[in-house]
Parts: structure tokens; C-alpha cells; sequence
């Protein structure tokens, strides 16, 4: 399927994602050899984008909670929203798509997750979209960089100096290190390759 055909099925708020940047994703996700992992999916827009355009089996991780941060008072997902419990239309969603025998929805946070990992499942591509501090964003990198395969894709939505310093400290330092590369934005999503050192 191309990006032309899947977009006008989304018939749902987009979660703030751009047309372009949910069109790069949607095309990194076509090439994906190896598990797909999203940490923050909220209603799923960018999980559907991505089974849109792969066959590959996404792990989505969320708690599908009220998350209200101390330290970034701005920064909260407020679910349920007035009577739309987000959980239950991510999967009513997904069901509809036909997209539930290659999602697993992991109802937990990214530590939790990471931990019950296999060791032997390597990662082709991970999204972090989740809470957008500085100390989360680089904690998620810690947590699933082990799980990675060489040349495994990093995006990281709201790469945006004014409301997300966070992302933006985090992604920068990132691309300063040898093990990560091809830095690029589409509109506010930031990505970086994953190349570990021999």
C-alpha cells in the first residue's frame, strides 16, 4: 500500500503528527526487517500508519493512562478524554484495520516492557513518542538500543525546541555519538540510524 491510499482511511485525529512526517514514517516502515517498537501510541495513529506500510509485528507500548508530570506540567496524555476511553479505541481501531494479528498491544510502562523482552528478537525500527522529557527519551534509548540490529531506525516525534526541549536535548546528543547517524527531520520528527561500533 502506498501513502496516498492509506491516509484517506484515517478517519481520526492524527495526535498532532504532520502529513509529512506521518508520510516518513509510514515509508521507513516499509522496509522494516525485524519487529517494529512504539513506545507511546495513545489512539495509534502512527501505530496504523506503520502496519499500513509493513508486515512486520509491532509491539505498542502505552499505559493508556492519565500521566501527569511534575517536572513538565504541559505534558500529559488526558485519557480518558470526555467519554472515549483511549485504550479501547486503540483496539476497536486496530480490529477495524484488520491490524491485530501483528500488534501487540503491551499495556505497561517502557521499563517494564524492555525487561520482558527476548533477548534474541532484534528491533528493525523504534518510535518514541511517549512523555518527551529529556531523562524519558534517553531512558527509552537505554531500555531498547540493546534489542536494536545494526541499521535499525530512531524516530523521535516532536523534535521541537520551543515545546519539547527534552526531545530535542536528547535527540542532539544522540547524533554527537559515533553509534548513531543519518540524522534527519520531516516537519518535528527527528530520526537517527543505529550503527554500534565493531
Amino acid at each position: 500500500m502506498e501513502w496516498a491510499e492509506w491516509k484517506p482511511q484515517l478517519e481520526y485525529d492524527s495526535g498532532a503528527y504532520g502529513d509529512e512526517e506521518a508520510a516518513r514514517l509510514f515509508e521507513l516502515a516499509k522496509d522494516v526487517g525485524g519487529w517494529i517498537v512504539e513506545v507511546g501510541v495513545y489512539r495509534g495513529y502512527t501505530t496504523f500508519c506503520m502496519a499500513a506500510a509493513s508486515q512486520a509485528q509491532i509491539a505498542c507500548i502505552d499505559i493508556w493512562g492519565t500521566c501527569l508530570l511534575p517536572e513538565a506540567p504541559n505534558v500529559y496524555c488526558p485519557q480518558p478524554i470526555g467519554d472515549i476511553d483511549c485504550f479501547r479505541f486503540f483496539l476497536e481501531r486496530a480490529r477495524y484495520h484488520n491490524f491485530m494479528d501483528r500488534i501487540l498491544p503491551l499495556r505497561m510502562t517502557s521499563e517494564q516492557a524492555a525487561a520482558a523482552w527476548p533477548a534474541d528478537t532484534s528491533i528493525a525500527l523504534l518510535h518514541i513518542d511517549a512523555t518527551h522529557t529529556y531523562d524519558d527519551v534517553m531512558s527509552d534509548v537505554r531500555l531498547w538500543q540493546p534489542y536494536l540490529k545494526p541499521g535499525a531506525m530512531a524516530c523521535f516525534h516532536d523534535y521541537d525546541g520551543q515545546y519539547y526541549p527534552g526531545v530535542v536535548r536528547a535527540v542532539d546528543e544522540l547524533r554527537a555519538m559515533e553509534t548513531w547517524g543519518d540524522f534527519r527531520v520531516t516537519q518535528t520528527m527527528a530520526e537517527l540510524r543505529f550503527n554500534p561500533c565493531e
